[in-house]
């Protein structure tokens, strides 16, 4: 049976001048968890549910939100003005001077107690709302509404009750771009400038936190959801597979001869904290909230899931995937693949369920062979086209023949040798040469998705009824340093 899950859908046209609620909170730690499966509870969410409601409108609406900021106050200290790196401190310079220096200078400040925007993590229980990838008005709208305004501040009420407490003059005051507890935004996507103004285009985009020094935490303990905008190409495509668009409102059911729906694939690296960690990381070592401070769990997930969960399709049955890579660190690069066959993963490596249970691991020429056919119709929301503005016409792109026939020559899966850590440090370096460098990245029937990418693929059940197959994204190593700089540090000290 079918154990898929998504989000659930808010349309501004099934609510006319309404507002979405989007409530920033902070979920119980030690708690229930979050999501469709997280072993572990995240910071923050939006409602308590990662990703966040996904939001579906059209190229010519509006849409209204209200955020709200339900968390407790900001333990962090920051510095304020210009200051060395602790790790860059000259001979006979501790940090702990540099820190006195700035705190008797007043450049050494609260958290709560920040007047603008400071470079470095801070302040991670302020935040806003960014519609990632959307054409619409930064900052305000002409009359004076907050549209994409990522200069916002909302802070937490526990905030303003410390400045009023402190009575520190340099700590009452309440600047022009902070609101205390909520602010209300208007997203007017509709009359795209251009001649003639037209409707927004159609696409898979994003909604995310973007406060500066708390975008990181907010948005990878998984606060984000998607955002499409819906429009000629979606129309087309429902015709062309028999879509009863009335029935089938939100796309998540399946309709007409091909039994088409769409599916929303949230890929994320989620940064959880069990309950033996405090929630504040950017708390001063000596405050409660930072105790027992350790790395935090990273949890690979698809719509909050770190499990697997399963999807039904009959032969021949086709459906379209809107995939978001909303990882937010260096390491989260994916390749996108389908599978021939049932596969677990172990700290990246790809192994194969075999009818008895046994593992088989995978290697990168057994990934080439086992993936199957998608096809390609839009990245990071805009659509393929082909053809000059008169002639102009959307395409979808059959990734089998992506990069044919170069892409035979795929130096990073060459066989290891029996020194394989130099072997594979060997392939790695042949990627970074000029021949070789599109035969590494561009692969067939797989999409390459670095973090806050997007992709809308097309995948047609094979005719092979009964048959298991693995969607997949799988880390990549190349733009992982950490990953090279272990391989040459295991040939010098020679372990193989």
């Amino acid at each position: 049976f079918e154990t898929w899950i998504e989000p659930w859908v808010w349309r501004p046209s099934d609510w006319p001048g309404q507002q979405l609620n989007l409530n920033f909170v902070e979920n119980e730690n030690p708690g229930a968890t979050i999501g469709f499966g997280n072993p572990d509870a995240a910071l923050f969410s939006y409602g308590g549910i990662t990703p966040g409601p996904t939001i579906r409108m059209g190229g010519n609406e509006t849409l209204f939100v209200k955020l709200r900021n339900f968390l407790g106050a900001n333990f962090g200290e920051s510095y304020i003005k210009e200051f060395p790196d602790n790790a860059e401190l000259v001979e006979g310079l501790t940090a702990a001077q540099v820190q006195k220096i700035a705190q008797d200078r007043g450049n050494y400040r609260h958290d709560w107690c920040l007047e603008e925007h400071v470079n470095g993590q801070h302040s991670a229980r302020v935040t806003n709302l960014h519609t990632h990838g959307l054409h619409v008005r930064p900052g305000r709208n002409p009359d004076g509404t907050h549209s994409d305004n990522i200069i916002l501040r909302i802070m937490p009420q526990a905030d303003l009750r410390r400045r009023q407490a402190s009575n520190d003059p340099d700590c009452l005051f309440l600047n022009p771009n902070e609101q205390v507890g909520e602010g209300d935004y208007e997203f007017r996507i509709g009359d795209v400038m251009g001649d003639p103004s037209q409707a927004h285009p159609p696409g898979t985009h994003w909604y995310h936190p973007h406060s500066h020094g708390a975008t990181h935490d907010q948005v990878s303990s998984g606060m984000a959801g998607f955002l499409i905008v819906e429009g000629d190409v979606d129309e087309a495509i429902n015709t062309a597979f028999g879509v009863n668009i009335t029935l089938a409102h939100n796309l998540d059911e399946k309709s007409g001869p091909y039994d088409y729906r769409e599916r929303l694939m949230f890929i994320q690296r989620l940064f959880g904290v069990p309950a033996s960690r405090t929630a504040d990381v950017d708390a001063p070592a000596n405050q409660p909230q930072r105790k027992n401070v350790q790395r935090p769990d990273v949890i690979p997930a698809i719509n909050g899931a770190s499990t697997p969960h399963t999807i039904l399709m009959r032969p021949g049955a086709v459906e379209r995937w809107r995939i978001i890579n909303g990882s937010v660190d260096g390491r989260g690069y994916k390749h996108f693949m389908v599978l021939k066959g049932q596969y677990v993963t172990d700290n990246n490596l790809l192994q194969r369920v075999e009818k008895d249970g046994a593992l088989t691991p995978m290697s990168l020429q057994d990934i080439e062979d086992a993936k199957v056919q998608l096809y390609h119709l839009a990245m990071d929301g805009i659509t393929f086209v082909e053809g000059d503005s008169q002639n102009a016409r959307y395409v979808v792109h059959d990734l089998a023949q992506q990069n044919r026939p170069a892409a035979t020559n795929y130096p990073l899966a060459n066989p290891l040798g029996e020194d394989e850590n130099t072997s594979m440090l060997e392939n790695i370096h042949k990627c970074f040469m000029a021949e070789n460098i599109k035969d590494c990245y561009v692969r067939p029937n797989e999409v390459y998705m670095a973090p806050a990418n997007r992709a809308d693929l097309f995948f047609q059940a094979p005719a092979d009824a009964d048959t298991v197959y693995t969607v997949v994204a799988k880390a990549a190593v190349l733009h992982a340093d950490n990953y090279q700089k272990a391989l040459q540090l295991q040939v010098q000290q020679g372990n193989k």
